[in-house]
């Protein structure tokens, strides 16, 4: 008897520790620790093309740093003023071609008017803030680099 209350206890401490709106995983970006929301909505693909194409118009438009490698790049949203919601792409780069102890540096395209990027500290900040709700596009650097690519 003593072992079943102790069971169902722990069966609902566990169930409680981790509300179902708040999923670590798909979506949301690997080298962060922290528990997000996670929409098992995408984000439609003019908001994803948008801001795949604004990113790397920035980055090429304004060099240095000019990225080699992308990772972690998602498809967020955040609450705004006065009740709307902003969209923006947030992920890693690194200048360097390859390996594995290349330096990473965060970045952010947000959705205003029309965008800001961000990179680096600014970008740190701006991912966690608590409130982001990730889309589940998935990892979109391959899209990026493309897009980058194409540009060149």
């Amino acid at each position: 008897m003593r072992v079943l209350a102790v069971l169902l206890v722990t069966l609902m401490l566990a169930s409680c520790a981790r509300g179902p709106a708040e999923q670590q995983g798909a979506g949301t970006p690997s080298h962060d620790s922290t528990a997000v929301v996670v929409s098992d909505q995408a984000a439609p693909d003019s908001t994803v093309q948008f801001l795949l194409t604004t990113a790397a118009t920035d980055f090429h438009e304004h060099r240095p740093p000019d990225p080699a490698r992308f990772r972690d790049v998602r498809v967020g949203r955040v609450p705004a003023p006065g009740g709307e919601t902003r969209e923006f792409l947030y992920g890693q780069f690194s200048t360097e071609p390859e390996g594995d102890a290349a330096p990473w540096t965060d970045f952010v395209t947000i959705r205003t008017t029309p965008y800001e990027h961000w990179i680096g500290a600014f970008a740190s900040e701006f991912h966690r803030n608590p409130a982001i709700t990730w889309y589940a596009n998935g990892d979109l650097s391959s899209g990026l680099k493309q897009k980058l690519d194409a540009l060149r």
